[in-house]
């Protein structure tokens, strides 16, 4: 189980944004192709709807927080698009 900080996440509608040094995540429900559902996860420089990494799509939200803790070692936004593109 994910043990990000509580502090760094608020609720905006259907969305969990979260904040970093230089960049933003977002985590929303989507559905796939196939009609699954799915947590659809976007990095964004700034404070939001700037460059954006490409959506990663993960099976449940524990899955999504994992992912996103993963990454939380990358303070910069350029650094954590490297570690992004290494997936």
């Amino acid at each position: 189980m994910s043990s990000l900080d509580k502090n760094r996440f608020s609720f905006h509608g259907n969305e969990i944004c979260g904040s970093f040094a230089d960049y933003v995540v977002y985590v929303k429900p989507s559905i796939s192709d196939d009609w699954k559902k799915e947590w659809c996860v976007i990095f964004s420089k700034g404070d939001g709807y700037n460059i954006e990494s490409k959506p990663i799509f993960c099976s449940t939200l524990e899955e999504a927080f994992d992912l996103i803790e993963e990454y939380t070692e990358q303070i910069m936004f350029d650094d954590l698009m490297r570690e992004l593109e290494k997936r």
